[in-house]
């Protein structure tokens, strides 16, 4: 095994070691003499001179004084200059190449303008510039040829484009597209209802002259004059016929949820959701039927249903955000009157929105800043009937009936008949319907009877 730290070896005798170490320096002193000789080529006699011999250790950086010949006048040892460099030595002749060995200093040959002097020593790369060179207007002509022998290359495979004669559009024939007759198209899309899975068709039918839909323009006027039994028949007539008057189940829902007969309504609006003849109009009409039983998780199944068939429908928020109000959420019914700002609103919705918002904070016991709200308001926007009813809220809250009474006088002389019914509706001033002062103002709204202006 190798021994990772050796021991020094015994060292050899004085006289031997001082023998050997001299021989050695002298031929190795010896052996480089002989090198420089031959590669300055200089020879022997030249080599002894003691005046030519260089200080390599001292050469850049000897003062004058030292470099100056004998017998000349010392300079000024104050002084110190640094002595040029000597004379760069030749090449060796070793090193030299054939060419330049032979021609001395021989003139170079000319060479054309697309070389370098250099020749061979020029790296390949050097010549990456040389198509600058090339004037701008030659690139010009090489393009233009180039797209001409393109385009007359595409000529001649191609061909000449047929030309028509000037009556060939006059002489062509007129042809009349003829329709073709399409099947109904179902729709694929379903909502839950209540347990069950809905599927939803489109007929596509012509109507405008069938005895069925002139039995149901009978039912609606018979409806929209009170008549709800005969209205009931002609649309059960209209039913039977074919083909078929569509929304004619969702009319009978209506019409038997307005008569009382909850259970007829039911199952006909059932039918409409099916058949997808105003599937999100029955679906909303069937939340609100049961809301008014308070059968909310019935409420939260056809408002699912309502919302999946029209989701960009602002009223359907609406809607849900009174139902959270009225199960006392109020927190998730401002979430969802937000949800309802973002979709298609017009502006009866948008008046039902602001002044929905600003009770439900009320609500949530922010009153104060609300009516700081309200008072900061501008003359144009005190001018808004829904400033009127936000004010009536906040003085209603605060217990003040008289004010109240002012501004609901003033709200529904602003209001149209139907908008200041839903607003009469709400849970909020339903509280107050009873009340001596502003218990008649809110009941008159809600039954949408006529203003006192128009009596």
């Amino acid at each position: 095994m190798k021994d990772p730290q050796p021991r020094p070896r015994k060292p050899a005798g004085p006289g031997r070691r001082a023998d050997e170490a001299d021989s050695q320096i002298d031929d190795e002193i010896a052996q480089t003499r002989a090198r420089l000789e031959q590669l300055l080529g200089r020879g022997p006699a030249e080599a002894t001179r003691e005046s030519e011999k260089i200080d390599f250790r001292a050469r850049r950086f000897r003062p004058k004084q030292e470099l100056a010949e004998p017998g000349a006048e010392a300079p000024d040892p104050g002084q110190r200059e640094i002595a040029p460099p000597p004379p760069r030595e030749s090449i060796p002749p070793e090193f030299q190449s054939a060419p330049a060995a032979q021609s001395g200093d021989a003139e170079p040959k000319a060479a054309p303008y697309w070389s370098d002097p250099e020749g061979e020593s020029r790296p390949a790369w050097d010549g990456r510039n040389e198509l600058r060179r090339i004037p701008a207007g030659l690139w010009v002509f090489f393009i233009v040829a180039a797209l001409g022998a393109g385009v007359g290359f595409g000529y001649l495979l191609r061909g000449a484009p047929a030309v028509l004669p000037a009556d060939a559009v006059a002489q062509a024939p007129v042809r009349t597209p003829t329709p073709t007759p399409r099947a109904a198209a179902s729709m694929t899309p379903s909502a839950p209802g209540r347990g069950t899975v809905v599927q939803l068709e489109r007929l596509a039918r012509d109507f405008a002259t069938a005895a069925g839909m002139q039995k149901f323009n009978e039912a609606v006027a018979a409806e929209s004059e009170g008549k709800l039994d005969v209205a009931i028949r002609l649309l059960k007539e209209a039913a039977e016929m074919k083909p078929r008057p569509p929304g004619t189940a969702l009319r009978l829902g209506f019409v038997s949820a307005r008569k009382g007969d909850l259970a007829s309504a039911t199952e006909y609006l059932k039918q409409a959701v099916s058949s997808g003849e105003g599937a999100a109009a029955a679906a909303m009409q069937l939340a609100l039927m049961h809301a008014d039983i308070k059968s909310w998780e019935a409420v939260e199944e056809w408002m699912q249903v309502a919302i999946a068939l029209e989701p960009l429908r602002a009223r359907h928020y609406l809607y849900w955000g009174d139902f959270a109000r009225r199960q006392g959420y109020p927190g998730q019914a401002l979430l969802r009157y937000q949800l309802a700002q973002k979709r298609e609103v017009d502006p009866a919705e948008f008046s039902l929105l602001r002044v929905r918002i600003a009770v439900t904070e009320i609500e949530r016991g922010n009153a104060a800043e609300i009516e700081r709200f309200l008072q900061e308001a501008s003359d144009e926007q005190r001018k808004v009937p829904d400033w009127s009813m936000m004010m009536a809220a906040v003085e209603l809250q605060r217990g003040a009936a008289e004010k109240a009474a002012a501004h609901l006088r003033v709200a529904r002389e602003g209001y149209p008949l139907p908008l200041a019914a839903l607003h009469a509706r709400d849970v909020f001033f339903i509280e107050y319907h009873a009340r001596p002062v502003v218990g008649s103002i809110l009941r008159d709204m809600a039954a949408g009877t006529p203003k006192e202006g128009t009596r």
